[in-house]
């Protein structure tokens, strides 16, 4: 079985790049992966440091598996099997390429104890962060620097990776400043976050930024065609639009979930009183939104602000393509493309103004960026169907 970075699709310029730090060794003691949420950033992040544990167990413990090394370039080997670094032109020789680690080095093994510490989360050199609630707290960046002041379990690097980064309270990002300052040999700290603003300057002036893009529809189509092989490619299509460029929510899009999801918010959109006047509905659609919700979360427990956040974010995507249609008449243009003849009936019976569906989708942005704080969700949401319907 591979493992690694080498098998992640749609990312190989940021794995190309850590690649040349891992092949040369100049890993910075701080990166920042910064991009949509949902991409894949944290699955790069966590396979770039399985592969260098795995090297630096490699060579701290000398049981390599590797038989042969490069001698040109020692640095450059990681654990997988020796036939992947033999020069495919001279094969009987045995010789080994420069060239052929470099383009290979994103693999752990996946067998030595560095490894499966890493695939069961046991692996003391790997330390991972992310919020609990809606945030991270000083206390647990306390708890990465007690952690820090061990001796590591088998020497070479350790790797922090702090997800949601942004997420950190005030008094954690300057504790965190604090380690960046002065960082403990060894020790890198891969800071993971959809947008920079959302750090403090001087702790993005410690890292080496990291740009992530979606990952394109053409390959995520060709990557669950490959899978998904009894699906027909008008259904790939679908999903791979609607994944915006995410794997993970290409998976999710297979699962079926997200149609029944989209169907109940197009009832709700698509009738009557919403197409002749929103404002008829009043607390009616905060009601109905609601009772989609607690569906939602039944199915998903102990998720509500990310069952919330994927509910809204379907209802902006479908007021986005409403209005996209609308001023362009360009189906191609379109997210929920399925669902193209319903939006053109939506546009020729509807009397709400291109105008107005700006400001619906304005407001309904703003309120999924709201969902991650702590408010009254009940009076949040009647107050933005208040606003939305006005």
């Amino acid at each position: 079985m591979d493992y690694g970075i080498s098998k992640i699709i749609g990312h190989e310029k940021s794995i190309g790049f850590l690649n040349e730090l891992f092949v040369n060794d100049r890993i910075p003691q701080g990166l920042l992966f910064y991009g949509q949420k949902n991409i894949g950033k944290r699955l790069v992040a966590t396979s770039f440091a399985a592969s260098v544990l795995c090297r630096d167990y490699s060579y701290c413990t000398g049981s390599r598996t590797v038989i042969k090394e490069n001698p040109e370039n020692p640095p450059a080997l990681s654990l997988f099997e020796e036939k992947d670094y033999k020069d495919p032109k001279n094969e009987e020789s045995g010789n080994y390429k420069t060239a052929g680690a470099k383009t290979l080095s994103g693999y752990f093994c996946g067998k030595c104890p560095s490894c499966i510490g890493v695939l069961n989360e046991t692996n003391q050199n790997l330390i991972i962060v992310e919020p609990s609630g809606n945030s991270i707290k000083i206390e647990k960046i306390h708890q990465v620097n007690s952690l820090l002041s061990l001796t590591p379990s088998f020497g070479g690097h350790r790797f922090v990776i702090i997800d949601d980064a942004q997420a950190m309270n005030p008094n954690a990002m300057n504790a965190l400043l604090k380690i960046l300052e002065e960082p403990p040999d060894k020790t890198v700290f891969i800071l993971i976050s959809p947008v920079i603003n959302g750090l403090l300057p001087t702790i993005v002036s410690r890292c080496s930024l990291l740009a992530f893009k979606p990952v394109p529809d053409e390959v995520l189509f060709d990557a669950f065609k490959a899978v998904l092989t009894e699906t027909p490619d008008d259904i790939l299509t679908v999903y791979s639009r609607l994944a915006k460029g995410s794997y993970s929510n290409f998976e999710k899009l297979a699962g079926g979930q997200y149609f029944e999801t989209r169907k109940s918010i197009l009832t709700l959109i698509f009738n009557e009183p919403f197409y002749s006047d929103p404002a008829l509905l009043g607390y009616d659609m905060s009601d109905e939104f609601n009772r989609v919700l607690k569906n939602l979360n039944e199915k998903n427990k102990d998720k509500d602000n990310e069952n919330k956040a994927e509910l809204f974010e379907i209802f902006l995507f479908i007021l986005r393509d409403v209005y996209i249609y609308r001023m362009t008449k360009n189906k191609k243009l379109l997210y929920n493309i399925d669902i193209c003849e319903s939006i053109g009936k939506f546009i020729k019976d509807s009397k709400i103004t291109p105008q107005r569906l700006l400001n619906m989708i304005e407001l309904t942005a703003e309120y999924i960026d709201k969902t991650g704080y702590n408010l009254n969700k009940t009076i949040a949401m009647d107050a933005y169907f208040s606003d939305i319907l006005a």
